[in-house]
Order: structure tokens, then C-alpha cells, then sequence
């Protein structure tokens, strides 16, 4: 299963489910039915995969083809999982409330609370990561909002 597969499966599955998608950048392409995901802080530009919502809670998402693609890092040598954990950190300081706002029509309040997702094949047990996981099957995907290290 492709980088590709795993994010159309996933954005498939969080609109049949009922959530809101704010933003999709589907590896190596653009999206036709999203805005691309960009959030610009300082000099950093960073384009999570998607960003979706369900009530209160802003999800920021990495899909890939494998778990272990999270942990290789980029060209500014951070890993998706650290860059997950960094761009969560910066949302819930505010850095990003009025581009969610003015890019996506995202409104962020008190109540917002931002949380890490990641997207891959396999089995969710491999991973005890404290984020929420869609793990994606040729049949089907499995979203698990909370998972405690």
C-alpha cells in the first residue's frame, strides 16, 4: 500500500465517519476537493497531511505507507512524529489560530485542544505512541482516538 492509498483511504473513511476536513495534501500532489495543509510559523512552513476536526478537538495528521517512515527524518532532520508533536505544541500556544481561521475557517477557543494523528497500514498494536491512529487495511480503517504510552 502506497503513501497515496493510506491518505485517500483515510480521507475517505473521517468523511463517511462524520468529520470535518479542513485541509488535505496528498503526498507528491495536490488535492482538488481540499485546500493544501500549510502552517507557517517564522521561517518553518510545515504541510501536515491533513488536518480534521470533531467537536472541540483539531486533529493534525501524518499519513505513510509504513510506522516506521514516521520516524525518518526530513531534510531539517525532524522526524513526522517530532514535527506532530512540535506543531501541536505551537497550536495549543496559538501560533496558528489566525491562519486556521482565515485559510481553513477552523476557530479556535478555549475549548480547542489540538491532538497528533497518524496514519498508516498495519496493526495499531505496533505502536505506543500517545496520539490518535488510523490504521488502515485493503478493507477497512480503524481510528483510535486516544492511545496511553
Amino acid at each position: 500500500m502506497t503513501e497515496s492509498d493510506v491518505w485517500r483511504r483515510c480521507v475517505h473513511f473521517l468523511i463517511d465517519a462524520g468529520y470535518q476536513i479542513h485541509c488535505g495534501s496528498p503526498p507528491g500532489s495536490t488535492s482538488y476537493a481540499f485546500k493544501n495543509c500549510i502552517l507557517i510559523r517564522g521561517e518553518i512552513l510545515d504541510s501536515p497531511d491533513i488536518i480534521f476536526s470533531m467537536d472541540s478537538v483539531i486533529y493534525l495528521c501524518e499519513c505513510k505507507a509504513t510506522l516506521k517512515k514516521l520516524y525518518e527524518k526530513n531534510r531539517h532532520g525532524e522526524n513526522d512524529i517530532d514535527k506532530l508533536r512540535r506543531l501541536v505544541l505551537d497550536a495549543q500556544r496559538g501560533y496558528y489560530n489566525d491562519q486556521l481561521l482565515h485559510n481553513y475557517g477552523v476557530t479556535v477557543n478555549s475549548d480547542t485542544m489540538f491532538r497528533p494523528c497518524i496514519c498508516y497500514p498495519g496493526d495499531v498494536s505496533t505502536s505506543s505512541l500517545d496520539c490518535a491512529h488510523m490504521v488502515v487495511t485493503e478493507n477497512s480503517v480503524n481510528l483510535i482516538l486516544s492511545r496511553a504510552t
